[in-house]
């Protein structure tokens, strides 16, 4: 696909290059012609009127296909960045996460909450409580503990400039981009529509939208006509933390 955009963009230059020689051309040939006695006559005006406008076409899609080449060029600087960013991770509960080897701690010491031991017998309501005083970056990394605790390949996404994406998880072919909620309200549809569209920078095949509460009859009216998967508190108590 980049590299049909890339033939695109270097066809329209050429192309570009062409009209603005002819438009140059007839200009010139036209002013040779001239005599001084010619300005009336018909060819000359074609001649001079048609050269000009080749040559302004010419340099139209010149412009054009220039700026399309730098966007593409931008695009693929951001896209080489995103993979950099993205290896393969290691998830722990202390709030670190490990990047090929190296770790990364997310959330400063005085800033950590206790995290919630999958190993404790917790009630849903205590598990809920502890994650209710996380901080965004600590519930992206516990929800990520949960899909690798039930076999999803996980890997996470920078933290800022993520385009509302927390993590990329993949199972059984399947890949989805996943926006974590955390939040202290009912959900609506402008909350889920930001992580309908992030999947698009991550070429994923479907978003899925991750909270600690609910979501209105508008998010779920959304995510049904979008295809995507929206986890709420139930969902998340019976699907993956049992």
């Amino acid at each position: 696909m980049a590299k049909h955009k890339s033939n695109t963009a270097m066809a329209l230059l050429i192309v570009g290059g062409l009209c603005l020689l002819i438009g140059i051309a007839l200009v010139a040939v036209s002013l040779i012609l001239n005599d001084g006695t010619a300005q009336d006559t018909l060819v000359y005006d074609v001649m001079l009127y048609g050269g000009a406008g080749f040559g302004a076409l010419g340099f139209l899609i010149a412009v054009a296909s220039i700026v399309s080449s730098g966007k593409q060029r931008q695009r693929k600087k951001s896209e080489s960045r995103q993979a950099e960013h993205m290896g393969d991770v290691e998830l722990s509960l202390d709030g670190t996460a490990t990047y090929n080897g190296q770790t990364v701690e997310y959330i400063p010491n005085q800033e950590t909450y206790e995290f919630v031991n999958m190993g404790k017998r917790q009630s849903i309501d205590d598990k809920f409580e502890q994650i209710g005083k996380m901080g965004k970056t600590q519930f992206v990394i516990y929800v990520a503990k949960l899909f690798s605790l039930k076999g999803y390949e996980v890997q996470l996404t920078p933290v800022a400039d993520n385009h509302d994406i927390d993590m990329i998880i993949k199972k059984e072919g399947q890949t989805r981009a996943v926006g974590c909620l955390l939040a202290g309200k009912v959900l609506s549809a402008q909350d889920v529509k930001i992580v309908n569209e992030g999947k698009d920078f991550y070429q994923a095949a479907a978003a899925m939208s991750v909270t600690n509460m609910f979501f209105d009859r508008s998010a779920l009216d959304y995510a049904k006509s979008h295809g995507m998967v929206l986890v709420d508190r139930n969902v998340l108590a019976d699907e993956y933390m049992r």
